[in-house]
């Protein structure tokens, strides 16, 4: 008897067991966890939007939901305060553990919220071509998402002896939490006339998709203010037009198209335009400069006195001949009055409008002159940088010299002016005082290469 009780009771003992490891080993509880960013449709936040985990009355109502189209954000110290009164194990591990909870929302635009205004004002009396200009700046109204989209409209009055009106909107219409809008203003008659949906730029050819259609006051049109969107498309505007105003004529063209040759790439000065680096463009004949190349003719051979864009409209005036010409260089510097030697100089070739006017050409001979005054190497040479060496000196008596094959004269005359073999310097008449001009043919003496006729 006893054994058969020892059995029995180990058996409960098992079961008992079997039932309390069984269903805590299945079912073992999930510890709340803080959801960072909650969204939600209605006016109220649960504690179940912002934990998720094992929580005993995840529908309690802990805040007020933001306005729609609004957010806000719970911190740290909020939220462990929050866990804390509802028995919640959830800890912040920082003061960057917040929730940020969003409620979306659905925008009424002003243009909106006006027409509604307009329709209840026609009915109070307001004529149909006017239109609404209240007093304050009204403001885009957001809705919750799931609220009707009705806008009503009370109170609405219009003055005709003043022309002005007035209303209240009530958003949405019969809405409890409906939101309540003052307007007030004067009601002037306006014309719709095509717009810039956004600001246009200079030259830029107007399609349907970029005009809207926008209520304009009488008051502010011009005489040739365009009133009809087909007067506008396939234009392009001669000007940069801002988005919402009326555009006249004057501010838009016709469009030309013409092919252009135009720079394959950037081109800078001193380049030749080769065949291959021309291309064809399709341009606006309106927008091209008065003076620019339309024949391919007109680039070939030539190079831009600046830095010349690719695929730009390529003005004459901004193209030059290129004309090569030789001119002498200095290999190293050389101080005042010091002679050239054969290795001082190198020839190289560049195009005459870089070159100065007055540049040292090929064929001058530079070996025995002098330099007269101090040159740096890599510049090139001009005629006023060379010299002979000079044999004569200002103030110096020297014999002229007068010879034909028929004839010999000489004079004596006193030199004016210092030079040396080659050149010619003024020289004046002992006697008479006539000033000549003389080629200088040796130490003490030049020469006249005709008799003066006074």
């Amino acid at each position: 008897m006893t054994y058969l009780r020892l059995i029995a009771a180990l058996a409960v003992l098992a079961a008992a067991l079997a039932v309390a490891r069984g269903p805590a080993a299945a079912d073992q509880a999930v510890p709340p966890r803080l959801v960072p960013s909650v969204t939600v449709e209605g006016d109220i936040v649960t504690l179940g939007d912002l934990f998720d985990g094992d929580i005993t009355r995840p529908e309690k109502v802990v805040a007020q939901a933001p306005a729609p189209g609004q957010r806000y954000i719970l911190s740290a110290d909020w939220l462990a305060s929050l866990a804390r009164s509802q028995g919640l194990t959830w800890r912040p591990s920082g003061p960057y553990d917040r929730a940020m909870v969003s409620r979306p929302g659905q925008t009424i635009a002003v243009e909106d919220l006006l027409d509604a205004a307009k329709t209840e004002l026609i009915r109070a009396g307001m004529p149909a071509n006017y239109g609404l200009r209240n007093l304050t700046p009204l403001a885009p109204v957001t809705i919750a998402t799931d609220a009707a989209r009705a806008i009503g409209v009370r109170e609405p009055m219009f003055d005709a002896a003043a022309s002005t009106y007035s209303a209240v909107l009530e958003i949405p219409a019969g809405d409890p939490n409906a939101a309540f809008v003052p307007l007030r203003g004067v009601a002037v008659p306006v014309v719709a006339v095509p717009v810039p949906a956004e600001t246009w730029a200079r030259n830029t050819i107007i399609t349907r998709e970029m005009i809207a259609i926008a209520e304009v006051a009488e008051t502010e049109l011009g005489r040739d203010t365009v009133l009809t969107a087909a007067e506008l498309i396939g234009t392009a505007t001669r000007n940069t037009l801002r988005a919402g105003r009326p555009v006249s004529a004057a501010d838009v063209a016709r469009v030309s198209l013409v092919d252009i040759p135009v720079l394959a790439r950037d081109m800078r000065r001193g380049e030749e335009i080769t065949p291959e680096l021309v291309t064809w463009a399709t341009v606006d004949a309106n927008a091209l400069p008065a003076d620019a190349a339309t024949d391919e003719a007109a680039l070939i051979g030539k190079s831009p006195r600046r830095v010349q864009a690719a695929g730009a409209p390529v003005r004459r005036s901004d193209l030059q001949s290129l004309r090569p010409v030789v001119v002498a260089v200095l290999n190293r510097d050389l101080r005042r009055g010091e002679a050239f030697n054969p290795d001082d100089i190198h020839w190289t070739t560049v195009d005459a409008s870089d070159t100065p006017a007055d540049a040292l050409t090929e064929g001058v001979a530079l070996v025995g002159r002098i330099a007269t005054h101090s040159l740096r190497a890599g510049q090139t040479l001009r005629v006023n940088d060379i010299a002979m060496p000079a044999v004569i000196g200002k103030g110096k008596l020297v014999t002229i010299q007068f010879s034909t094959p028929i004839i010999q004269l000489t004079a004596r005359g006193t030199a004016l002016e210092p030079g040396g073999i080659g050149e010619v310097i003024r020289v004046a008449n002992t006697k008479s005082n006539m000033v000549v001009l003389a080629e200088i043919t040796g130490p003490d003496t030049v020469r006249l290469a005709e008799l003066p006729t006074n």
